[in-house]
């Protein structure tokens, strides 16, 4: 067997089925397929696809291939895990998802891993290989603690280059699927593994963005990471997410300021405290504004990241949403209906109490694009609202947050470079708010209602 080894990530689909193609997605990309090339043993030839830029070669000489996933791309990938097959390629996938990763792939690939494998443990599942003795399974827990490999990436034509500090979050709201992922915990790579890192990929480029969960998880850890980028001069400007809390900590955001970080995606949510208070979110709404303004006050940008659908949301809740975003001048905002995740605790509790409409989580992939970005549909019957309420006050809250005067307010900025960054992140707002436009469906009938084909009755609030 020749010692080659495809590796490849998939793109996915956006609305209307087309596949994402020649940019890198903000949110949603992962750090998998950097760390998965780091680990393959040095005797193996590589060939590395990323979908989103390059186009899948079928016929490659490799005699492996390896396959890893986010989860919304998921089915992408067992598409061509078929066709990999059909070539006589040994092929093995490995991602986040556990239920779906083994219940959608596991037929079609030789072998599905868990977890994110170091040097030794993809050693161990080629040699398996080799040897004609491959399981169906690997659990490979978290090997983090090594510099990826960005080498891929050189000559793409990309704004900024992905990485990671750390995974996990050391918060366990109830609507999130990284806590099961993650034991409701987080782990952190090293200081010196992620400066490596940050060597590398400045050769490339500037920009950074941290795809952490929680760049905040531990506040030694990233005011010595911020250190270390300031006294070696690394002259980078980069964004994270992190949670609201960090505002509470001025003298870590003025490091990180010094550091180069000009924006911080920050998961607030919900304006309604009994929302948050619902999914276990230990921050207060009251306290949202005073917070904005304190990061900002450390000329650092603040994205806004929100979900509307929850039980207290009301049919007026995306317009009050609206009128927060711009009172609060949120710079991006970033929202979605809220997406009961097959592990998490929301999930549970809704099929517990017969609110997920759909027959099975499966229904999430079937429905296509659904279950990648953005989350314009409903899947459960909310509490206060129809689903067509819910699904109609997203497209009007997303209507007027893609609007070119809203675009051009919220992307203002003292730096010029800033506001143009702004302004395309943004954009983005834009283009999905189109996307939702044109899958709305007719006033008596819900977009999910007419994919998947069925309706649920109302459930009455039992509260």
């Amino acid at each position: 067997m020749k010692r080659k080894i495809y590796l490849y990530q998939p793109t996915h689909r956006n609305m209307k089925g087309k596949l994402i193609k020649g940019k890198l997605p903000l949110f949603h990309y992962s750090c998998s397929l950097p760390a998965l090339s780091a680990s393959i043993p040095d005797d193996w030839e590589k060939e590395i696809c990323l979908e989103c830029f390059d186009e899948v070669n079928l016929e490659t000489d490799a005699s492996v291939v390896g396959i890893t996933s986010m989860g919304n791309d998921i089915l992408r990938a067992r598409d061509l895990a078929w066709e990999f097959k059909k070539r006589d390629k040994v092929v093995f996938f490995g991602g986040d998802h556990h239920e779906w990763s083994e219940r959608v792939l596991l037929g079609v690939c030789d072998a599905v891993y868990h977890g994110l494998p170091g040097p030794k443990e993809i050693s161990e599942l080629l040699e398996d290989i080799s040897s004609g003795n491959i399981r169906a399974a690997y659990e490979f827990g978290l090997n983090i603690d090594l510099p990826f490999d960005y080498s891929f990436l050189r000559g793409r034509r990309i704004w900024f280059t992905p990485l990671i500090a750390s995974v996990g979050c050391r918060n366990s709201c109830g609507y999130c699927a990284v806590p099961p992922l993650f034991n409701g915990g987080y782990s952190l790579r090293g200081v010196d593994t992620v400066v490596a890192d940050l060597r590398q990929v400045r050769a490339m480029r500037r920009v950074v963005a941290f795809m952490d969960a929680n760049l905040y998880n531990d506040r030694m850890f990233l005011r010595e990471l911020c250190t270390r980028i300031i006294r070696e001069d690394m002259d980078l400007i980069w964004g994270a997410r992190c949670t609201v809390d960090i505002a509470d900590d001025p003298e870590t955001l003025s490091l990180m300021r010094k550091a180069g970080c000009r924006i911080l995606f920050v998961g607030l949510d919900s304006l309604d405290q009994r929302n948050l208070d619902w999914l276990r979110k230990p921050y207060s709404v009251e306290r949202y504004t005073e917070q904005i303004n304190a990061i900002r006050d450390q000329k650092i940008h603040v994205g806004g990241l929100f979900v509307i659908g929850l039980d207290w949301d009301t049919p007026d809740t995306a317009d009050r949403l609206y009128q927060f975003i711009r009172r609060s001048r949120v710079a991006v905002a970033k929202a979605n209906i809220v997406l009961p995740i097959p592990g998490s605790d929301l999930y549970e509790q809704y099929r517990q109490q017969g609110r997920i409409w759909i027959k099975s989580a499966d229904d999430y992939l079937r429905v296509g694009s659904a279950y990648s970005i953005p989350s314009n549909y409903c899947y459960f019957v909310p509490r206060r609202m129809s689903i067509a309420e819910l699904e109609r006050g997203y497209a009007r809250l997303m209507r007027r947050l893609g609007s070119v005067g809203g675009m051009l307010w919220r992307s203002r900025a003292a730096n010029p470079l800033e506001a143009v960054a702004l302004f395309l992140m943004n954009l983005e707002v834009r283009r999905v708010y189109r996307a939702v436009r044109s899958t709305l469906a007719r006033p008596d009938e819900t977009v999910v209602e007419r994919r998947v084909g069925q309706t649920r009755a109302a459930v009455p609030d039992s509260r």
